[in-house]
């Protein structure tokens, strides 16, 4: 998850965030710190999910994390082994975002 230039929800809900503690004059600023804040989320995300999982489970993820640099087939893996896990998700983001604005 490396392109801030793509129509991803959560990138576009990180970059309003970005912009809303920033502001917009600086495009080239903009789209850099979407994309560290994001790629600083994908990283929390996993950590805090993965506390979630089963022994059985962490060690399955700890495996496909060492097969795949592919955010998104840890993603699906996550989704498969935590119920509600996208409602779960939103409520991980809101609090990352109301945090990020914080600081």
């Amino acid at each position: 998850m490396t392109d801030t230039q793509n129509i991803d929800p959560v990138i576009n809900f990180i970059k309003q965030a970005v912009v809303k503690k920033h502001g917009d004059q600086d495009s080239n600023f903009v789209n850099q710190e979407t994309q560290r804040v994001y790629n600083d989320f994908g990283n929390n995300l996993l950590e805090h999910f993965s506390s979630l999982l089963s022994k059985e489970q962490s060690t399955e993820l700890e495996s496909l994390i060492k097969k795949t640099k592919s955010q998104k087939v840890v993603l699906g893996y996550l989704m498969e082994s935590i119920d509600n896990f996208e409602q779960k998700i939103i409520e991980y983001l809101m609090g990352y975002v109301e945090n990020y604005l914080a600081k």
